[in-house]
């Protein structure tokens, strides 16, 4: 499975953490930061891991919120099938810093991820390894169902 990291480049502290963590569950990392090559390319870059990308991790707080970059970003994992159940907001702002109304309504009905509501930023970081492995169908043993 590879998954995007979408953040804000100001929230690259959390983002090392969560890709490390990610890297070291045998689970492949697209990071912004980290990854494009060359500035003159980097929308063409982006676009492409989004594409070559299973998962998405949007790390969310008051910066991420207010990128477009961001946004358009979330809009792409929305509307691929390969993204199904694995597009995971993860709420890193003190939820009282960011206004409910100001994160996009949908992804309160995916299974967010509150960093808040851990005591140790490693607990929350580890509940986003084992929700990506729980949703990855690449690794799902084989159906036992056939077509007849």
């Amino acid at each position: 499975m590879k998954v995007f990291i979408s953040h804000a480049y100001s929230d690259e502290l959390l983002v090392k953490s969560v890709s490390d963590a990610l890297e070291s569950a045998g689970i492949e990392v697209w990071n912004a930061t980290r990854d494009v090559s060359s500035v003159e390319k980097w929308s063409d870059e982006v676009e492409q891991a989004l594409r070559e990308s299973d998962a998405m991790v949007v790390v969310l707080t008051a910066d991420a919120l207010r990128s477009n970059w961001v946004h358009k970003e979330i809009q792409f994992a929305l509307g691929e099938q390969s993204y199904r159940k694995r597009l995971i907001p993860v709420l890193a702002d003190d939820a009282e810093e960011l206004e409910k109304k100001d994160i996009p309504w949908i992804l309160w009905r995916l299974q967010m991820i509150n960093m808040g509501e851990y005591d140790e930023e490693e607990e929350g970081i580890n509940q986003i390894v084992q929700t990506l492995l729980d949703n990855d169908v690449s690794n799902a043993p084989p159906s036992s169902a056939s077509i007849t």
